[in-house]
């Protein structure tokens, strides 16, 4: 009797040490770099834990075997974990995500299921989400340490219109629109820095149901941006259509080469460009490297929320406007509407309110300047007109690619003088 108590103390020993250990060996508050995961923990309540040694023990044989066919709730919805011969399966219906910088709404998918599978410190496994009967899946390999995972992930040929799936309950413009072509990619994810790329491939990209053939009319009503109340010495926009020949040589040049040098060889988004953005490993990257088409769009059709929701709709509207409107129809909407200032809207207003001339006698250096505050035309206004302080910099990186009549003009500018 007396070692029956002796070996029971003994265990109970053990086991509080065990779990003490364990505990220590979970939470390691001394480890000040550790990538951390919320845990709820017996007497604790929720906690921050170290991920690796996390995924460790609920990867092991022994982690297996206890959390099979268990059940979790967590904030994207009820998630069920099951095993089978090592290979780890969570699936969720009517998963809820969050996913900020893409929508401001929840976007729920019909299914969510990731598979894992774990050699050492290495994960390997699918992604598979579905919505409308549509489904995504993306492969994925990842290194894990005690810092985070570096993860390389590749998506097969997928129909673009499954991808955007799960969006159309976020926007009318992707339920109308009738989109055909496929996307593979590949790229990278660092987590939690969040640091990610991508290199994406788009095939047979096509665009109907938007409606933008209503802008092939001659003329446009259009709303200029209203000036800030502050500023002083300001246009009101007069909505002076100019045709190509109004619109002067040098203009459309400078334009082109300041917001678009591809223009008159893409379908309306500069692929290019866009695999040269993506797939720079940068945290918090830039929504940059829109086209003149997807700036039209976003001018006419989808306003100036940064989300990449927006960036969608743009880039939908942008590839039937290739179609349906054409180059020459596109760029001359553009420098008709383009925001040049305050209250100063269109090429007209613009050439006469900082040159006091019509577009078409504009000079090539007038044209470039012009064109190189496009990107902050309320800045340069104030900083450059207001100060009589040209940027020319950015004058001679445009004037640079045109030809040598314009090269050999004078670098020299005078504003009309603010009343």
């Amino acid at each position: 009797m007396k070692i029956f108590k002796q070996s029971l103390v003994l265990m109970i020993l053990m086991l509080i040490v065990s779990i003490i250990g364990l505990c220590a060996w979970l939470y390691s508050p001394w480890d000040k770099t550790a990538w951390r995961l919320p845990l709820r923990l017996p007497l604790v309540g929720v906690t921050q834990v170290r991920a690796l040694p996390l995924i460790q023990l609920t990867t092991s044989s022994v982690g297996l075997r206890l959390l099979n066919h268990t059940q979790w709730h967590s904030k994207h919805g009820l998630i069920n974990l099951e095993n089978k011969a090592g290979l780890v399966k969570l699936s969720c219906a009517n998963c809820v995500f969050n996913l900020r910088g893409l929508s401001n709404k929840s976007i729920i998918f019909e299914h969510v299921n990731l598979s894992i599978n774990r050699t050492g410190q290495q994960l390997t496994g699918m992604l598979e989400t579905q919505s409308e009967n549509a489904i995504t899946r993306v492969l994925y390999t990842a290194q894990i340490h005690m810092q985070g995972v570096d993860l390389v992930w590749s998506l097969p040929t997928t129909p673009i219109v499954d991808l955007l799936a799960p969006l159309k309950s976020q926007s009318e413009t992707i339920q109308k629109a009738h989109v055909t072509g496929t996307l593979s990619a590949t790229g990278t994810l660092h987590w939690p820095s969040r640091i990610w790329s991508a290199k994406p491939l788009i095939l047979g990209f096509d665009v109907t149901g938007l409606g933008t053939e209503k802008l092939k009319t001659a003329e446009l009503k259009f709303q200029c941006p209203q000036p800030n109340e502050k500023a002083n010495n300001v246009a009101t926009a007069s909505q002076i259509w100019l045709d190509k020949k109004g619109l002067g040589r040098w203009l459309p040049m400078a334009v082109i080469i300041a917001e678009d040098v591809q223009f008159m060889h893409h379908n309306g988004y500069d692929i290019d460009t866009l695999s040269y953005l993506l797939a720079q490993e940068k945290p918090n990257k830039q929504l940059g490297g829109s086209t003149i088409s997807q700036q039209l769009a976003k001018y006419f059709f989808t306003g100036g929320e940064r989300l990449w929701k927006r960036k969608i709709e743009e880039l939908l509207y942008a590839v039937e406007m290739e179609s349906t409107l054409g180059k020459n129809r596109i760029l001359n909407l553009y420098l008709n509407t383009v925001d040049w200032g305050p209250g100063i809207c269109g090429a007209y207003d613009a050439a006469q309110f900082y040159f006091a001339v019509n577009p078409d006698k504009l000079s090539a250096v007038q044209a470039a300047w012009l064109a190189g505050i496009i990107r902050s035309p309320h800045r340069a206004w104030s900083n450059e007109y207001l100060k009589n302080s040209p940027d020319f910099e950015r004058v001679k990186s445009i004037v640079r690619y045109m030809p040598q009549s314009a090269r050999s003009t004078p670098l020299t500018l005078t504003f009309t003088k603010p009343n």
